[in-house]
């Protein structure tokens, strides 16, 4: 028999902790028929913000330029002691895109690859930034017997 230990809400320290990870996000985005689709990605939190990047031409980017509206997933799970933890942290709202200054870039190099001085391929890329009107944080632990 399981066993589920509901946790409503992450404490702001898990929250960072959860986004520090070298996971990755999911970005939901309407397409122009207004039909929701996701993708995932690498990302960075960074002044309160979810930013990830993209190449200027894709689909998602098209898309986000037309309707903005736009939310973010990152979700965490692992078992450890025969605990099954989840955690998830979510954002809506308004994706802004802008030029890569490379400062982006070499952050989600950092974190992901742990090494921020590779060579950039010369593909023209953005950056797909989404401040979130609120975020949601919470999490829940299911005991395996």
């Amino acid at each position: 028999m399981m066993e589920y230990v509901e946790r409503a809400e992450l404490s702001p320290d898990e929250i960072i902790d959860i986004l520090d990870m070298p996971i990755s996000a999911n970005i939901a985005f309407l397409d122009r028929s207004g039909f929701p689709r996701m993708l995932p990605c690498w990302y960075v939190w960074y002044k309160d913000t979810f930013m990830t990047m993209s190449i200027r031409r894709k689909f998602h980017v098209t898309c986000l330029k037309e309707d903005p509206r736009g939310s973010f997933c990152v979700d965490f799970e692992r078992t450890k002691n025969r605990i099954r933890m989840n955690r998830q942290v979510k954002g809506f709202g308004k994706f802004e895109i802008f030029d890569d200054d490379m400062d982006i870039q070499r952050r989600i190099r950092k974190k992901y690859l742990a090494d921020d001085t590779l060579p950039v391929s010369g593909i023209e890329r953005v950056v797909l930034a989404l401040t979130p009107h609120k975020l949601s944080a919470h999490g829940v632990d299911v005991i395996l017997d």
